[in-house]
């Protein structure tokens, strides 16, 4: 993958631990992670590698009705796939109880749900 070959995955960590909250770039940033680790094992071993996971937690602070929160939830659910070091990850850095506060404010964007099931 050209990302990875590039080194771009490490720098996408940065930019989203660097991007404002609820800002139109963290919300971009979250979807092109949602992207890279999508269908890509080396991708999603490197993204957890890298420190993706604490950011992406941060970003579902931002409540069930932003669009970040439910690309953050993509993110996280690709990362888990077939993946339990990032299964760990994510638990440690308190993903599951916000993935579930997140649930249970309701108004979620439909996917979020079927989301949240790869990271249980």
């Amino acid at each position: 993958d050209m990302l990875r070959q590039v080194r771009g995955l490490p720098a996408l960590v940065e930019l989203l631990r660097a991007a404002p909250p609820g800002s139109s770039l963290e919300k971009n940033t979250v979807a092109a992670v949602a992207a890279a680790a999508a269908g890509n094992a080396a991708n999603r071993g490197m993204l957890g590698s890298s420190g993706v996971v604490e950011p992406l937690v941060r970003v579902l602070d931002g409540g069930p009705a932003a669009l970040q929160t439910s690309h953050a939830a993509a993110a996280l659910a690709s990362l888990a796939t077939d993946n339990n070091n990032n299964k760990s990850l994510i638990r440690e850095a308190g993903g599951i109880s916000k993935l579930v506060k997140v649930l249970a404010q309701g108004e979620v964007f439909g996917e979020t749900f079927g989301y949240c099931r790869f990271v249980f």
